[in-house]
């Protein structure tokens, strides 16, 4: 899938993505895996890029996301840096706060259930 017409599917889609939502972590939870499983399966993928009315094709992308034929693709396959910042602030959570649940909690504090960037 190293092609010329993948590789410009690929920086469209980020572009797209990057535009959308401003950055990949949020396009990855907020549009393309919206289950939070942080795995996507093919047929949800396509679903996607057709639910955000994304300008690509999204079976060329797929080839390109998914190097490994895993079947599945993640964040990391979309963006390394992103998925590695996220993984540092997992651990980072978990040591602070013991759980995902209670950093959450502890960043929430007004109770909103909702976190602001202030």
């Amino acid at each position: 899938a190293d092609t010329v017409a993948a590789r410009t599917e690929m920086k469209e889609f980020r572009r797209a993505l990057k535009a959308k939502f401003g950055n990949f972590v949020r396009a990855w939870r907020s549009g393309l895996c919206i289950n939070d499983s942080m795995v996507l399966q093919k047929a949800d993928f396509i679903k996607a890029c057709h639910r955000l009315n994304l300008n690509v094709d999204p079976k060329i992308l797929w080839k390109s996301l998914d190097r490994d034929e895993s079947g599945v693709v993640s964040i990391d396959e979309l963006d390394a840096q992103s998925a590695e910042i996220l993984a540092h602030f997992k651990s980072f959570a978990i040591q602070k706060f013991g759980s995902m649940k209670a950093t959450f909690r502890a960043l929430d504090a007004d109770g909103s259930n909702i976190l602001k960037q202030s």
